[in-house]
């Protein structure tokens, strides 16, 4: 039996200031997360997930590993034919597509090794619960993507240490500070003269 919890808009405010922004929701005692999530009034959000709910899940990984076996057989054929002959600029362009080929069976593989292992947590009893904290992954989460291994708390937690979210940190890609997903201020260009 696994139970679905959402935090309340208010226990999330108060975790956002708190928790999250230090990232001490990633580094919380399984038990400590629990209580913060009763204390904050955490309701059931999907309600029970049965016997039937986890076998669609699991019917779901195997259509999911039949297509991708399907599609892995078509993209290999593809590579062979696409390496016959041709001018320089077939031969660029070949190698290009092959390129972007391989990267996409990478993938593919990549993907193939999350759905094992989710179908290993559904025999093994484990399926739709947080590897960081314990807790019950989001019946929706689940749904939008069936191969999470963390619930949305610790998993936004984990992206803001990766620095993924941009919270009060600069943009690399175009120099322009962000704070709280706003546009601050641009680079003065006699900043960039002194840098140099």
């Amino acid at each position: 039996m696994i139970l679905a919890y959402v935090l309340s808009s208010d226990a999330f405010k108060d975790l956002e200031s708190t928790d999250m922004k230090s990232t001490r929701l990633l580094r919380m005692k399984v038990s400590d997360h629990r209580k913060n999530n009763k204390r904050a009034g955490a309701r059931v959000f999907g309600g029970i997930m049965e016997k039937n709910q986890l076998e669609n899940f699991k019917s779901l990984f195997v259509e999911i590993k039949n297509h991708h076996a399907t599609n892995a057989i078509e993209l290999g054929a593809e590579t062979i034919w696409s390496s016959k002959g041709g001018d320089d600029i077939d031969l660029a362009s070949r190698e290009r597509d092959r390129e972007l080929l391989l990267k996409l069976q990478g993938r593919n593989r990549f993907y193939m090794k999350k759905v094992d292992e989710a179908l290993f947590r559904i025999e093994n009893g484990t399926f739709g619960e947080c590897f960081e904290c314990g807790c019950d992954i989001e019946a929706t989460r689940l749904e939008a993507r069936p191969t999470a291994t963390h619930c949305i708390g610790c998993k936004e937690a984990q992206e803001r240490e990766e620095g993924h979210i941009p919270y009060s940190r600069r943009s690399h890609t175009h120099g322009l500070e962000i704070v709280n997903n706003n546009v601050v201020s641009f680079p003065n260009k006699s900043d960039n003269a002194q840098a140099m």
